[in-house]
């Protein structure tokens, strides 16, 4: 099983002396879908990043309180030991893609035990999720930045991560393929049983990614102020909302309060 458990988590970076989240306490189950949102400065990438390990291994901070993932403790682990399970897509995908070739880029996901028939048939398969047909030999800094965080979602198609964490990485990617790819992601997820995260704070995205019945949690300065799965028995269960500003305005804008 590779539950994501926080608790009492509590961070602030190095020379700051506010803290970006407090007294976090969060579960995620194996192979839920959970959509994470909230204005900026609300803590959701710094979120990914102690999933991910990236706090406090690559990011300095004082981190506080207990988080588990996939039976590790990441407060006393190193990266490495996350690297087969968690496939983390940040928003500028600039960050992650260091290859020169689009070929280059998908190959460094594989392991080395495997023929080139098999990579050049994953490197296919991978593109064409993700609407890249045929650019394999295209040079990475020419591609649009839609097509940038297409190729850097690719990965979720070549191996059976336990969990995905999508940090605003849809921003760019044109409405025609971004059904598609969801479509795909979920797809996926049910049938490796693997945990999607995706993180998205704008709200057309929002409501497309809503049609999926998610988890959905809304974090503000720090705090979960609103954590339920949505469905259309939102509607009946809440006529009013007595959330706060910011969740009601968002449940409003999706259509579910």
């Amino acid at each position: 099983m590779c539950e994501i458990v926080l608790s009492n988590v509590c961070f602030k970076y190095e020379g700051s002396s506010a803290e970006v989240l407090r007294g976090l306490d969060l579960s995620i189950s194996e192979g839920e879908l959970v959509v994470i949102t909230g204005p900026t400065g609300s803590g959701k990438t710094t979120l990914c990043r102690i999933i991910t390990g990236l706090i406090p291994k690559l990011y300095r901070g004082e981190l506080r309180g207990h988080v588990r993932v996939c039976g590790i403790d990441l407060t006393r682990s190193s990266l490495g030991r996350l690297r087969k399970r968690i496939l983390y897509v940040p928003q500028n995908p600039e960050e992650y893609l260091l290859n020169i070739t689009v070929r280059d880029e998908v190959t460094s996901y594989l392991g080395e035990a495997i023929s080139i028939e098999d990579i050049n048939s994953l490197i296919k398969y991978a593109l064409s999720m993700v609407g890249l047909e045929g650019k394999e030999d295209e040079v990475i800094f020419k591609l649009s930045d839609g097509e940038k965080q297409r190729l850097s979602l690719a990965p979720a198609f070549i191996r059976e991560y336990k969990v995905v964490i999508i940090d605003e990485a849809l921003s760019f990617i044109d409405t025609a393929y971004l059904s598609r790819i969801m479509d795909s992601l979920i797809k996926l997820k049910l049938e490796a049983g693997s945990t999607l995260i995706i993180i998205e704070k704008n709200p057309y995205i929002l409501k497309k990614l809503l049609k999926y019945s998610p988890r959905l949690i809304i974090l503000e300065k720090g705090v979960k102020v609103f954590d339920e799965v949505i469905d259309d028995l939102l509607i009946i269960k809440e006529p009013i909302c007595t959330h706060s500003r910011y969740a009601c305005k968002i449940l409003h804008y999706v259509g579910n309060v």
